[in-house]
C-alpha cells in the first residue's frame, strides 16, 4: 500500500523525558561555567622572551629564554643553627 504524501514512511518517535532533562542540565551547567568569573591568576614567576642565536654559516635561529622574574633565594643547609 502506498503512503500518502503528507505521511513520513516511517514514523518519528517522541524524544524520552529522560533524554529532555539529560540535555536541560548539560546547557545548565556549560551555561553556568561560561559565566562564572575566571580565578584570580597569580603573578607570573618566570619570564619568557625570544633571543637570537647566529651560527657560523650564516643562519639565525630563534630561541626562547626562560628567566625567573623574582629574586633568587638562598638556600639554607638544614644543618645550620637556627640563629645562624
Amino acid at each position: 500500500m502506498a503512503h500518502s504524501r503528507h505521511e513520513p514512511a516511517t514514523p518519528r518517535r517522541a524524544t524520552p523525558a529522560w533524554i529532555k532533562r539529560l540535555l536541560t542540565a548539560v546547557l545548565g551547567i556549560l551555561t553556568l561555567l561560561a559565566a562564572a568569573p575566571a580565578p584570580a591568576l597569580a603573578a607570573p614567576t618566570t619570564a619568557f622572551r625570544l633571543v637570537d642565536l647566529p651560527a657560523r654559516d650564516g643562519a639565525v635561529l630563534k630561541a626562547n629564554l626562560i628567566s625567573p622574574t623574582t629574586p633568587a633565594r638562598t638556600r639554607r643547609s638544614s644543618s645550620s643553627p637556627a640563629g645562624a
